[in-house]
């Protein structure tokens, strides 16, 4: 089962796998997250860490921070004989339409400062130059705020894109068989065999309690 969606400010997914949560499940699924966000290399030159690991409960929780700020929080919890997966990246501090008009703001400023410098050199007076000025920042604002939304939007569908394939890649490693917890059926005796397995290995592990004049004693009496 997948599941995305979009908050104002975080990217999530979910993933329900259809298998136990395992410790080396987990361990699998973190190696993967490392090596797709490149910070094993980076570990390896004295870069960023890895991540942060932290269990809560019967959940595991891996947690990093880009440089840039980005967070990406995973989180592989048990819901019986089934794993819930779930994925969230921060992509803002605001909603698109929030940051747009932020960041249009920005741009609309800093280009009506330009015009100001431009136009204080040419010599316009005082009225003149308020009206230019005030002109620029709303015909600025006006392209500049849909534009940046726009690219907002597209800039977190793209990352809401990243996240989900990086989902399946960890759902495949959690899903993949942990040696320490489900024992291969075709490594395990069988009939007879597994009946007599018990027994045998009692009696070995009794051998080697034996003292060793007995076992020499023992030894002599079989080449004979």
């Amino acid at each position: 089962t997948r599941q995305a969606s979009q908050t104002a400010t975080h990217v999530v997914t979910e993933r329900w796998i259809d298998v136990p949560l395992t410790p080396g499940g987990w361990e699998n699924a973190v190696d993967t997250l490392r090596e797709r966000l490149g910070l094993s290399a980076m570990a390896a030159f004295g870069g960023a860490s890895g991540g942060t690991i932290q269990q809560i409960g019967g959940a595991f929780e891996w947690t990093h921070t880009s440089g840039l700020g980005v967070q990406t929080v995973v989180t592989a919890s048990p819901r019986g004989e089934r794993t819930r997966l779930r994925m969230t990246q921060l992509v803002g501090l605001a909603s698109p339409r929030a940051e747009g008009i932020a960041y249009g703001t920005v741009i609309a400023a800093v280009l009506t400062l330009m015009l100001a410098a431009v136009l204080v050199k040419t010599g316009v007076d005082g009225l003149a130059l308020a009206a230019s000025l005030a002109a620029s920042f709303v015909a600025s604002l006006a392209v500049a705020a849909p534009v940046t939304t726009s690219l907002d939007r597209r800039w977190r569908s793209r990352k809401l894109g990243d996240l989900e394939r990086l989902a399946d890649d960890v759902a495949a490693r959690l899903a993949m068989p942990d040696p320490a917890y489900t024992a291969d059926p075709a490594a395990l005796p069988t009939g007879a065999a597994a009946e007599k397995a018990p027994l045998r290995d009692a009696f070995e592990a009794m051998a080697d309690l034996a003292d060793p004049s007995e076992r020499e004693a023992e030894a002599r009496r079989t080449r004979a």
